[in-house]
Order: structure tokens, then C-alpha cells, then sequence
């Protein structure tokens, strides 16, 4: 894994992300680029540095070259100040749609993984980067990790993956499996979806699924019935969970369940990082 990128509007929200990503890049060794968008008056990208009068001209262009010298002032600012993590972090600023500009990024420079803070109410900030981690998690190719408060020292030993037994492909998988082992971590699976076949059958699923993607320390549990999102928040408290993950492939299963309002609904009832695979993305 060598790039994760983190979107900032410089809120408060936006640096839980940049927090969590610096811890994480800390123990696996990637370069962070925080990337600040832009809307343009007209199509523009390029790094924060150069001579931006070239890039934009007219009055039009001054008011934008002055936003990211602003921007980039800012962006500079955020590296200093983590400056003693000893963290690559790489500032950009983009000129690009605000809705399909992190995902446009993400698809044009090879993210290994996104990191989003977001506020987990209804300000104006969780509209704006709501929107963006929804967005963002429909057609990343690449896990996206989003959180709605500081996390300090993060370091996930107990991860619960909340996965659909009745779906039949989880290639995705490979990209937990590897996060899970950077940081040791024990991966409790956990069956989100009553599909008829009892208890033994789906413990013997899941089971297969977490043999065959050789997860070396993991536990096997089956949600019981009624409401999804707080069943699986409910089994989170109980075994001091580090991190959610959410396996979904866009079209089915557990797709049904927590996207659109739901993904909304687990991503702010969590009081811990949501990790989470588009599994219907071809990588």
C-alpha cells in the first residue's frame, strides 16, 4: 500500500481523517497525499507549488490563484504541523467538481486507500463530505475509511467484518486481509443477513470465506435477528471493536441493507472507524 489520500476543507472534520491516515501510514510505511478540491471556473489540476499567475489569467483566474496560494498556505501549514510523525504527506490542490472530484482523483492517481473524517450530523460540513464519502465508497476501486471523531493512537487489534453469507464472490477481501495484517489484528466475522440456513451452515460459510482468504486470527459470529445497523453496533460495543468493516458489491446483499441511508445511518452511529470495500469495482 503506498498512497492514501486524504480530502480536507480544513475543518475540523476533514483532520480526524488526516489524524487517523497519519497514524495508519505511520505503521505501514505510505505516503499520504491530502488533497484540498477546488471548484473551478474552469477545468484546471496541478500540484500546490508552481507558478500558478501562468496557470490562470484574468480576473477570473486572479481570484482563483489567489484561493490557492490561500489553500496552499493552509495545506503547508497542516504538513508542519504534523511534520514530527515522520510521515510523507504530499499537498495537492485540485481544480475539479466538488461531488466527482475526489472520486475523479482517486481513479487518475492510483489510491491504495481513501481516509475521510466526517462530522456524523447534519451541519453543513457533514453535507458537503457526507456526500463526498458516500460518493466515494459507490466507485472506489480501493478501500475507503471514514470517521466521525479523533482517534488517538490508532492501532485496530479487533476488527468486526459485517459480511453477507449469501453472496458468492469476496475477492475484495484481499485488501482487509492485508490491512488486518499490518496491524495483527483479529478479524471477528460477522453474518449480517438471515438467509434461512440456521446458525451451523452460515458459521460453516464464513468459516470457509475466512480460511480460503487466509485470515490467520479470526472469530466467527451470527447477528441475531432485527435491526441490522444496531445489532451490528450493538456486537462493536461488546467486543471493544477497533474498526467496522463493510464488505459491499454495489448491486446485492448486504448493498441492500446499508447503502443509501443506511451507509449514512452505520457510518454516523459508529464511534469507531468504518472500514469499507466496494467489492463490485473491478481492480
Amino acid at each position: 500500500m503506498k498512497k492514501i489520500l486524504v480530502p480536507t476543507d480544513f475543518s475540523r472534520t476533514a483532520e480526524y481523517g488526516t489524524k487517523l491516515a497519519i497514524d495508519i501510514s505511520r505503521e505501514i510505511d505510505s505516503e499520504i497525499i491530502l488533497l484540498n478540491v477546488i471548484h473551478p471556473v474552469r477545468g484546471h489540476s496541478f500540484p500546490a507549488s508552481g507558478d500558478i499567475n501562468a496557470m490562470l489569467e484574468g480576473e477570473s483566474g486572479r481570484f482563483m490563484a489567489e484561493l490557492v496560494r490561500k489553500n496552499k498556505e493552509r495545506l503547508d501549514a497542516l504538513i508542519k504541523k504534523y511534520d514530527e510523525h515522520g510521515v510523507k504527506i504530499t499537498p495537492r490542490i485540485d481544480f475539479e467538481d466538488k461531488v466527482n472530484g475526489i472520486s475523479n482523483f482517486i481513479k487518475d492517481h492510483e489510491i491504495d486507500m481513501t481516509v475521510i473524517g466526517t462530522s456524523g450530523s447534519e451541519s453543513l460540513t457533514e453535507l458537503i463530505f457526507g456526500t463526498h464519502a458516500e460518493n466515494v465508497i459507490k466507485v472506489s476501486d480501493s478501500p475507503v475509511i471514514t470517521t466521525k471523531k479523533e482517534v488517538s493512537n490508532f492501532y485496530p487489534k479487533n476488527i468486526v467484518l459485517a459480511i453477507d453469507v449469501t453472496e458468492e464472490h469476496f475477492e475484495n477481501l484481499e485488501d482487509l486481509k492485508l490491512f488486518a495484517d499490518q496491524f495483527d489484528s483479529e478479524v471477528h466475522f460477522l453474518n449480517v443477513l438471515d438467509d434461512g440456513t440456521g446458525t451451523d451452515t452460515t458459521t460453516e460459510k464464513l468459516m470457509s470465506i475466512a480460511r480460503e482468504k487466509n485470515f490467520p486470527r479470526y472469530t466467527i459470529s451470527t447477528m441475531e435477528k432485527g435491526d441490522a445497523v444496531e445489532s451490528i453496533q450493538s456486537y462493536v460495543k461488546r467486543i471493544n471493536a477497533d474498526m467496522l468493516a463493510i464488505l459491499s458489491n454495489g448491486k446485492s446483499g448486504i448493498q441492500k441493507l446499508l447503502f443509501g441511508s443506511k451507509v449514512h445511518d452505520i457510518i454516523n452511529q459508529s464511534e469507531i472507524p468504518v472500514y469499507v470495500i466496494n467489492k463490485s469495482s473491478n481492480k
